[in-house]
């Protein structure tokens, strides 16, 4: 930012500008976002998990929407890409290697249990 270089000068202005139109359209402050969001349940799970010196941020609605589509693509060309790979025998595969996925089942017992339990209680 202190250089005399008019390359570097240009550079900067233009990061600045990108910067700039990240703060003005992406990020939006909480209080705006509440009044206009279509999304307001993402706000109370972004909202719980902020921490106001670091950097989880608010976002826009079609940032948020964009963020959704971009997943739904990557897992759909993910899913084609498994099918392709393993054909017909994707189903089973992906339900061995669930089976024998120790922490799901452990999880998946610890969660029967505690069930049982409020259902006894």
């Amino acid at each position: 930012m202190y250089s005399e270089s008019a390359i570097v000068k240009h550079k900067v202005r233009k990061e600045r500008q990108k910067i700039e139109a990240l703060e003005n359209a992406v990020l939006i402050p909480y209080d705006i976002l509440c009044r206009s969001t279509k999304y307001p349940e993402t706000l109370e799970v972004t909202e719980s998990r902020q921490y106001r010196s670091h950097g989880l941020l608010h976002v826009s609605d079609k940032v948020y929407e964009l963020s959704l589509k971009s997943e739904q693509a990557r897992v759909s060309a993910l899913n084609t890409n498994m099918l392709k790979v393993h054909g017909e025998k994707l189903i089973q595969g992906a339900s061995d290697s669930l089976k024998s996925d120790n922490s799901l089942l452990s999880m998946w017992k610890q969660l029967i249990e505690e069930e049982i339990q409020v259902e006894a209680s």
